[in-house]
């Protein structure tokens, strides 16, 4: 009497999970998908009073700390400007001098402002999510254009989730060994539904010889309100125009995550 009874229970329970919505069976893609495009309350601030009293002006703290920031700026576009300058002179035909120093030219398949780079990892999210990504970088001098798109893929329940990151980037190369990136573009999300926001990234490698190096690409994106922090560190072993490059990527919506190692190769010219 008890095999009928078992078989059609087990007949139930499989019914049921086939019939449940994804979005039931607890897909991590989706969860993240959701907490990084979700509507969140804005903050209202409009029915807080003032205090009383008339506007007095920028005191004399607002005054020091404007005579102590101005230089700082200043220098910063100073620094942003020379290291666009040896970036373009770096790739040049005709090798300029920099202060008192020679600029180092920049040999073909250094990782460092390439003319094409090209990048491909396989990412162990978590025990049932994979991620496989890819990406192009294409620039002369101090300008640059990449394209980063990940493709997430769950196994049980059966879910996908693209990650796509597109940035226009101001290079910077101080040296042979050094390079600092200004990035700005757009970030998609393509799962359930297809979201779009701004995205900035400031990637910086260094390499303290042709054979190793280290690079660390941050971005930092907004869709809806909703901060979505992407942190990727990872070591590059270099031989001609080929590198196999191991590291860390950290994923994070407000509330969810998408971390894990990966390991890969980089092909640069």
């Amino acid at each position: 009497m008890k095999k009928p009874f078992i078989l059609l229970f087990l007949t139930l329970v499989v019914s049921i999970n086939l019939a449940l919505p994804k979005d039931l069976l607890g897909s991590k893609l989706d969860e993240f998908e959701a907490d990084a495009t979700r509507e969140r309350p804005a903050d209202n601030s409009e029915g807080r009073t003032e205090e009383s009293g008339t506007d007095k002006g920028p005191g004399i703290f607002d005054s020091i700390l404007g005579a102590f920031l101005d230089p700082i700026f200043e220098g910063l576009l100073e620094a942003l400007h020379e290291g666009g300058t040896l970036s373009y002179d770096r790739v040049s035909d005709i090798p300029g001098t920099y202060g008192f120093s020679r600029i180092e030219m920049r040999d073909v398949g250094e990782p460092v402002i390439p003319y094409f780079r090209l990048d491909f990892n396989y990412q162990d999210v978590q025990s049932d999510v994979i991620g496989l990504d890819g990406r192009v970088e294409i620039g002369y001098g101090p300008f640059g254009l990449q394209f980063r798109r990940t493709h997430y893929e769950e196994v049980e329940p059966n879910d996908e989730l693209d990650l796509i990151q597109i940035n226009g980037l101001y290079r910077m190369s101080f040296s042979k060994s050094f390079e600092l990136d200004l990035g700005l573009g757009s970030l998609i999300l393509n799962g359930n539904r297809h979201s779009t926001g701004l995205s900035f990234t400031i990637p910086v490698q260094y390499h303290p010889s042709r054979f190793v190096g280290i690079q660390f690409r941050p971005n930092l994106s907004s869709i809806k309100g909703n901060l979505i922090t992407d942190l990727d560190l990872g070591f590059l072993f270099s031989k001609g125009i080929f590198s196999i490059q191991a590291g860390y990527r950290w994923l994070y919506s407000p509330d969810k995550d998408l971390n894990g190692p990966y390991i890969g190769t980089s092909f640069h010219f």
